[in-house]
């Protein structure tokens, strides 16, 4: 796992390490610092593949705007739209999906029953 961010390092820094997060992700959080192109292009995402050693057809992307969308499905990365609880932009899921996303979840409960249902259906396709 990794985050991909346009912020800076440096915010990066400040903010991930003041959350619970920090330690899931180690060294795996990537700022578009480290690419010659922000999202949306595929630079980012191509990135942290080539890190955690992922290729893009095998790698998930989930993101919360159509930037992030753009640079997974640049990247070749199965693109999926989140939508926060706290989320108030009328329509947002259909501007996801109208970007590119492959599925849109609202909340971590329904990205998790994505996560299970996708990792069933690859274990069945094997």
């Amino acid at each position: 796992m990794a985050i991909c961010s346009n912020a800076s390092i440096e915010r990066l820094k400040r903010s991930v390490h003041r959350t619970s997060l920090a330690p899931r992700f180690g060294p795996n959080i990537y700022s578009a610092e480290h690419v010659a192109r922000p999202k949306p292009a595929a630079d980012l995402a191509l990135y942290a593949c080539a890190r955690l050693g992922v290729p893009p057809s095998r790698a998930l992307f989930i993101d919360d705007n159509i930037h992030g969308i753009h640079c997974a499905r640049a990247a070749g990365c199965l693109a999926v739209g989140f939508i926060a609880p706290s989320e108030n932009r009328t329509g947002h899921a259909a501007t996801l999906r109208a970007a590119g996303a492959n599925h849109v979840v609202h909340g971590m409960e329904q990205f998790h029953a994505l996560l299970k249902f996708l990792t069933i259906e690859t274990l069945e396709d094997a």
